[in-house]
């Protein structure tokens, strides 16, 4: 009998698909007037290959609280590109941020229970103003370290360990009150030097109170190449590298060059 189960997607098709994705929200952005960065692994990729990083499976953008409450605010989207968050389904429970879906295709990444409309996507991160004071941001950064985390280990298809242990210690901190507390943080923190994404905090980051940008990056922007489009970046990209990466211009070793592990299908029409 033959065999006719469907074949993923390339991960040359995965970027090609996020890519078109990028080209949409990059057209809103400049359509309404919408400040925004390549980010993380999207912008090294940019500098470093001009474009995806070869073996990477994911686009990440960032924008000011000001810009992303905005973005929430107008981005509709079409009949293929759909704008997900807690905000809008209750379901997205798993991520603080924002994702634009590709409904033409599905995806899953390993671990992890699909999300609503969860086809490929775009990661849309709000950077959000933390306090100057050393030990008030360290707080702060502990606590979003802990919710981060926790919503995160609770969408997990199977318990790990420290899933296990944090969903034990943290039982009595639901999600909703989660995704409350941040978003009521977004809107009314008060204006400082520093900016920093607090949706997937890391433990390394709030021991070193590391991975802050300055609050001036987000007042220049400038266009890169991208897998030959031009796209906006920050101005200080050499800088905002250096905090993220380190020495970013060096390749990492073959055995930490890591994807996200997405397996993904266009849907069949």
């Amino acid at each position: 009998m033959e065999n006719t189960k469907k074949q993923p997607l390339s991960l040359k098709e995965i970027q090609n698909t996020e890519l078109q994705i990028l080209l949409y929200v990059d057209s809103f952005c400049r359509e309404h007037n919408i400040q925004y960065s390549l980010y993380a692994g999207t912008m090294l990729g940019a500098i470093r290959h001009k474009g995806f990083i070869p073996w990477d499976d994911d686009v990440d953008i960032c924008m000011t609280r000001e810009n992303y409450e905005k973005f929430l605010a107008e981005f509709k989207g079409n009949d293929r590109y759909v704008m997900e968050n807690h905000r809008i389904d209750p379901k997205f429970n798993r991520l603080l941020f924002t994702k634009i879906f590709d409904t033409h295709t599905i995806a899953t990444e390993e671990g992890f229970n699909p999300l609503p409309n969860g086809g490929l996507w775009v990661d849309v991160f709000p950077m959000d103003y933390v306090p100057d004071n050393s030990k008030k941001r360290k707080k702060l950064l502990k606590k979003f370290y802990v919710d981060s985390k926790l919503v995160s280990y609770r969408d997990m298809t199977k318990a790990t360990k420290n899933s296990l242990l944090a969903r034990m210690m943290f039982f009595w901190k639901g999600t909703e009150k989660i995704f409350s507390e941040f978003e009521v943080y977004g809107k009314q923190a008060k204006q400082s030097k520093n900016c920093k994404d607090l949706t997937c905090q890391s433990l390394e980051s709030v021991k070193k109170d590391s991975k802050l940008y300055p609050a001036q990056f987000f007042e220049h922007y400038v266009d890169v190449s991208f897998e030959g489009h031009q796209l906006s970046c920050l101005a200080n990209y050499k800088e905002a590298l250096t905090i993220e990466f380190g020495d970013y211009m060096t390749l990492p070793p073959v055995e930490k060059r890591q994807t996200h592990h997405v397996e993904a299908y266009f849907k069949e029409e």
